[in-house]
């Protein structure tokens, strides 16, 4: 009796339908091999803004530990580009008195829009400016005026905080952000977060140059008191800080002769004007000017007419005011 290749009757049913199912299963495997690894060699290119950073911010890690740490978001490509940098005899000229760990130094034309990061340099500001001071054949902040390049604004076009580094990150290496350095420097009666590393500061007295009010400040309402670029970066930036190094920008913006503690809606107020738009409404005004002609010849800035006008303005009603008479 023949039996049709279906029937159920048929005795090679069963082997045929095993060697089916065998063909099927190996064949599925295979297929599924090859999906798979072609799944594990795919790699999703992330967003750069959405990946998450490699290191804490200043911020938090004040926070957390206490101490504020020079932080570095440079992808692994970036660092080796930067590390095949050469030293220019500028930036060695400029870090002569420094001592560091890093000797990358970072050409902002390379390195435009992909690097804000703190190299490491420690910044020995005393020595710096003090070195500066001995380049000048006047410190009378008059005759340093005169020396100044005049000339219009600059676009605003592409400033953003960032072109001058992570806010308030420890540049000389002495463990605080730059934010508690100069607190703790222009507050009396100050008290910290821990009396162990004294360095977040948590409660002091302001004697507010900008106003002459008295004003406390507490870290839990930390507004009151705010601390001021004396030369905005905003404002550097449209008279010259684009032609600078990264590394001179971030310098510039947690440079103590160009920072300090104020009112904070005096500060606001200001906003970043310039000496021909604002001025502090007392006395502090003639040392005011001379902080931000120091700043703008040392980090190559330039002055705007009316700018210049107000400054010399003011300064004649005290000519013997001297850039190196300043609390830095």
């Amino acid at each position: 009796m023949k039996h049709s290749p279906f029937s159920i009757h048929n005795p090679n049913k069963h082997h045929r339908f095993r060697k089916v199912k065998k063909f099927f299963s190996l064949n599925f495997i295979a297929l599924f091999g090859i999906l798979g690894l072609s799944a594990c060699d795919i790699e999703v290119e992330v967003n750069p803004s959405e990946t998450p950073s490699t290191s804490q911010s200043a911020s938090t890690k004040e926070k957390n530990t206490g101490k504020a740490t020079p932080s570095s978001s440079l992808s692994s490509t970036t660092t080796k580009a930067a590390e095949s940098k050469k030293t220019t005899s500028k930036d060695k000229e400029r870090i002569g008195a420094h001592q560091g760990t890093s000797s990358v130094i970072d050409n902002r034309k390379e390195s435009k829009g992909t690097d804000y990061a703190w190299n490491g340099e420690l910044i020995n500001y005393k020595a710096e400016w003090d070195a500066y001071f001995t380049t000048l054949k006047s410190t009378k902040a008059l005759d340093v005026l005169e020396t100044l390049p005049v000339q219009a604004s600059d676009s605003k076009s592409g400033y953003k905080r960032e072109e001058f580094g992570n806010r308030w990150v420890d540049v000389d290496g002495n463990g605080c952000s730059t934010r508690n350095d100069i607190l703790k420097r222009d507050l009396t009666s100050v008290t910290y977060t821990s009396k162990k590393t004294e360095c977040i500061v948590k409660t002091g007295k302001l004697a507010d140059t900008y106003t002459g009010l008295n004003i406390s400040f507490n870290r839990d309402n930390a507004s009151a008191v705010q601390i001021d670029h004396v030369v905005a970066l905003s404002n550097a930036w449209t008279s010259g800080a684009q032609n600078i190094s990264n590394n001179d920008r971030i310098a510039l913006a947690n440079d103590p002769y160009n920072l300090l503690a104020v009112q904070g809606s005096a500060n606001m107020s200001k906003s970043d004007k310039d000496a021909s738009k604002w001025l502090p409404q007392t006395s502090f005004k003639y040392e005011y000017v001379a902080r931000q002609i120091a700043v703008k010849s040392r980090y190559h800035l330039w002055v705007t007419q009316a700018e210049k006008d107000a400054m010399k303005k003011i300064l004649q009603e005290k000519p013997q005011t001297d850039v190196k008479q300043v609390k830095y």
